[in-house]
This record gives C-alpha cells, sequence and structure tokens, in this order.
C-alpha cells in the first residue's frame, strides 16, 4: 500500500524531469542558430574591415602620386622664362628675324608663316618679304633699311634681275618699285635711304607658267651708292614659294 501510494510522487517529478528536458531540448537549436547567426556577422564585420583597408591603402596611394605631381609642377613653375632677344636697332628691326629657318627636304612652310629671308650688303639690308603669282606674272614684295647711314639704292631690271621657276623657264624683271618711285621707261629705279627708317619695293617678273608654285632661283641686281660710288651686286634667293 506504501509504495502505491508513492506512485503520484514519482509521476509528478519524472513529468517534472521530462518537462524540463523538453524545454532544453527545444532551447538547444534556437542557441545553436543564434551562436551561427553570430559567426556569420563576425566574418562579415571582418570582410567590410578587409575592404575599408584595401580602399585606405588605394586612397594613400593616390594622395602620393597627387602630391609628387604637385611638386614637379611646382619646380617647372620656378624655372625662369628665357629672356627674348632684344637685339635690333632704333628702327625696331631685329637681326634675328632676319633668319630664315632650315625646313627638311619634304617639308614646306605654309602661306600665311613663310619666312622672311634677307640679304645684306654695305650695311643695306634687303628682305624678301613675299612672292605670289597671278596669271603669268609673279610679284615679289621687297622692304629695304641701311643700318648705318643714308644711302642711295638703285634695282635695275633687263636680263640683270631674272626668276628662273621650277620647269627651268627664265624670265626677266618687267617691273621695278622702290618707294615712291618706280622705272617706267627705264632700266632701273633709284631712292635714298634714310639710316634705321625701312621703305618698301616690289619687282614683278612676266611670263611665268600660270601653273607654277615656285620659283628655283630669284636674282635682284641692287646698286649701293656712296662717297666712293655705286658697287652693284646681285642678290639671290632659291626655292621661293609662291
Amino acid at each position: 500500500m506504501g509504495d502505491e501510494q508513492e506512485r503520484p510522487w514519482v509521476r509528478i517529478a519524472g513529468s517534472i524531469i521530462l518537462g524540463g528536458c523538453g524545454v532544453l531540448a527545444a532551447m538547444v537549436p534556437l542557441y545553436c542558430s543564434k551562436q551561427k547567426s553570430l559567426e556569420t556577422q563576425v566574418v562579415k564585420t571582418q570582410a567590410d574591415q578587409t575592404q575599408i583597408d584595401a580602399l585606405q591603402r588605394e586612397i594613400a596611394q593616390l594622395q602620393a602620386a597627387v602630391s609628387e605631381k604637385d611638386a614637379e609642377i611646382a619646380k617647372l613653375k620656378e624655372r625662369p622664362t628665357p629672356a627674348a632677344n632684344a637685339g635690333g636697332s632704333a628702327g625696331g628691326i631685329q637681326h634675328a628675324a632676319l633668319e630664315t629657318p632650315q625646313l627638311g627636304p619634304k617639308e614646306e612652310a605654309p602661306a600665311a608663316t613663310r619666312p622672311i629671308r634677307s640679304f645684306t650688303e654695305r650695311g643695306v639690308v634687303i628682305q624678301l618679304k613675299s612672292c605670289a603669282l597671278s596669271g603669268s606674272a609673279v610679284k615679289c614684295d621687297l622692304l629695304f633699311v641701311s643700318k648705318e647711314l643714308d644711302r642711295n639704292v638703285a634695282l635695275k631690271t633687263g636680263n640683270l634681275s631674272r626668276a628662273i621657276d621650277e620647269s627651268g623657264r627664265e624670265c626677266f624683271a618687267t617691273f621695278l618699285a622702290l618707294g615712291a618711285h618706280n622705272n617706267g621707261p627705264f632700266s632701273s629705279v633709284e631712292s635714298q635711304l634714310p639710316a634705321d627708317v625701312p621703305i618698301g619695293g616690289q619687282i614683278q617678273f612676266d611670263g611665268v607658267k600660270p601653273t607654277t608654285k615656285k620659283l628655283q632661283l630669284l636674282e635682284i641686281v641692287l646698286a649701293v651708292g656712296d662717297s666712293s660710288g655705286w658697287h652693284d651686286t646681285v642678290v639671290k634667293f632659291a626655292n621661293v614659294e609662291l
């Protein structure tokens, strides 16, 4: 009988124990799930931190490159600017401007930037500014400057001043101008050049082929007069573009 009276308590204790085990059994999966979630977050946080570190290294490299370029730019700005050629006379004509740039065998100067050629005789500088073809006539613009004293200058036509085109055809000067004077019916034109005062001139050749692009040779007879008399010289310009 005593055993039968104790059975209900045994059953109650067993129920309590079994109930506790059931609760524990239910909590274990939940705990494991939370544990895995925390581990996943830790891994993700570590990956994000790795990316942040990589981006910070790239930013540091870019900043270093920018600083290096800034330093190079600062050095370039500190370099002195080459001084322009200040040579020349009071008349404003610089000798450096009279130099003819050397072009390669296949290089051609554009019409707008053709070099100014020059020739000096007894202190008189004659510049060939340009030559242009119109029909069968070539007109060349000239500029004269006496660099020392007042000089008498003359140009001569006839068979003395001539042009030879690219095909080998020879043409003689038919018209000359020097300042306000021209040769008219004569074979020469004369004018006085004040020192350091430029005066324009012109020479024309007729009978040139209309398809001519270049003069192989341009010869102009120039006479310079001084106290000892007149002195003739032939001014030559080669490969003159039209």
